[in-house]
């Protein structure tokens, strides 16, 4: 049977837009949905770059709206150029675009503080839960003055009756942030953002590999077109896939592959791949080969290049130089 025909680029692999779950993103998952539940104020969630955060907190944000019906979620990405603009007019514009607001830019930082607060209100009294859930991406951008600023948020919009729950989701630098908020005596911060913590880690071994190739073989999890029950890997690997063959074969050569890509570069430390790396293997292949025999066609060296172009045998050997030069807390 032929594949369906769509645009050429059109498919979520050949544009790089999709999601799919993983055992990091549900394991992170199951820590969110609990803080939810208990109704706390905030919580960390912290991994190195490119372990694919940005795409998780998409992921989670569907997900919460799923289990959680009539819950607020917003994404706010801290730019980069928060930290050199740490005045509160500039907070509160930051915000306010963020959210779409009509009016980001006009006024002081008193009216834009209360412009977004009563924008959040109008948006929260159409919810019967009442409450929303602000995901901070790249939050190791924010300095103490935004924290005091979020708090000032999260306050007024309690003392109406509204609950906030805020999710720093950054790199292990936020770590070192709370660290100094400890030493500052800033328990106010800590206790409001930073008491409860959750690591999201890499694919650490062959078996969570195999997890995340078999959702590219799921049509539950990731079909296109919608509802032709092409899974992605049923999508580029037709005849194979109609004759038996699955993605997940691959996970043994493809975490081999990863393996000899990074172990001259990774010191003793045990091997984590980040997502990034993984989807640039996984979309390469597919695309690249798509229609062949995988049996006949594909071998361990077509799969250790693909690994190595990934990128991730330099970024090994970075983050290897960066721990030997990181400087101590004490």
């Amino acid at each position: 049977m032929p594949r369906p025909r769509i645009p050429i680029g059109s498919h979520p692999i050949e544009r790089g837009k999709y999601t799919i779950g993983t055992p990091a993103i549900e394991q992170s998952y199951n820590s969110i949905q609990e803080w939810v539940r208990l109704r706390l104020p905030g919580a960390m969630i912290t991994a190195p770059s490119r372990y694919g955060k940005t795409y998780a907190i998409g992921y989670w944000s569907l997900l919460l709206g799923e289990d959680f019906p009539g819950l607020l979620r917003y994404i706010f990405r801290c730019p980069h150029r928060l930290p050199h603009a740490a005045t509160e007019n500039s907070f509160y514009q930051w915000m306010l675009g963020a959210v779409g607001h009509e009016f980001p830019d006009k006024g002081n930082a008193l009216q834009k503080s209360k412009r977004l607060r009563e924008y959040f209100q109008e948006q929260l009294s159409t919810s019967w839960q009442g409450r929303m859930i602000i995901f901070l991406d790249d939050a190791q951008r924010l300095h103490g003055d935004h924290y005091e600023w979020l708090m000032d948020i999260s306050n007024e919009l309690e003392a109406v009756g509204f609950k906030v729950t805020v999710l720093l989701v950054g790199q292990p630098e936020l770590e070192y942030q709370r660290s100094i908020f400890v030493k500052a005596n800033k328990m106010q911060l800590v206790g409001r953002f930073m008491i409860h913590f959750t690591e999201f880690h890499g694919i650490r071994n062959q078996a969570e590999m195999a997890i995340c190739l078999r959702r590219y073989d799921s049509a539950d999890a990731a079909q296109y077109p919608p509802d032709s029950g092409y899974s992605y890997a049923r999508y580029f690997f037709t005849e194979a896939f109609d004759e038996g063959w699955r993605l997940e074969y691959l996970s043994r050569q493809l975490w081999q592959a990863f393996e000899i890509a990074t172990e001259s570069s990774r010191s003793t430390r045990r091997l984590e791949v980040p997502m990034q790396h993984f989807t640039s293997v996984v979309e390469h292949f597919l695309i690249s080969y798509q229609g062949a025999n995988p049996e006949q066609h594909i071998s361990q060296g077509i799969l250790n290049e693909l690994t190595i172009n990934s990128g991730i045998r330099d970024r090994e050997a970075l983050f290897t130089l960066a721990e030997a030069n990181a400087p101590s807390l004490e």
